[in-house]
């Protein structure tokens, strides 16, 4: 498969990721505002939360100093993606990104995501 031809999410190659995002999210959903949500929410909902924090890690990167709050606050994010893209190429991580789709929802917080449907 060519580099920048990213499976459909529901795609079983993205199981491993997508599992370890949930992970995280779980380990630090007080962070997210997500504390008094079941942690099967939050399973249910790991590609909404992870299209959120995306884009809200891209607009903070492109903030420069408006953004290092953000930065700081979510560092454990942007450790974790570096992590779990370790060799994979520039159009793969691209590619991935934009297999979530931009929904007008997800420039709300994670809690005010996790109460819409």
């Amino acid at each position: 498969m060519p580099p920048n031809d990213v499976p459909p999410l529901d795609d079983p190659s993205h199981d491993p990721v997508r599992g370890e995002l949930a992970r995280l999210f779980i380990t630090h959903k007080a962070d997210l505002g997500l504390a008094e949500r079941p942690d099967a929410d939050i399973i249910a909902r790991v590609d909404d939360v992870a299209a959120l924090m995306m884009e809200s890690h891209g607009r903070a990167l492109l903030a420069g100093d408006a953004g290092r709050e953000w930065l700081g606050r979510y560092a454990w994010f942007g450790e974790a993606c570096d992590r779990l893209y370790i060799g994979q190429s520039a159009d793969t991580m691209n590619g991935w990104s934009r297999a979530w789709p931009a929904k007008k929802s997800d420039h709300r917080t994670p809690q005010e995501n996790s109460t819409s449907t």
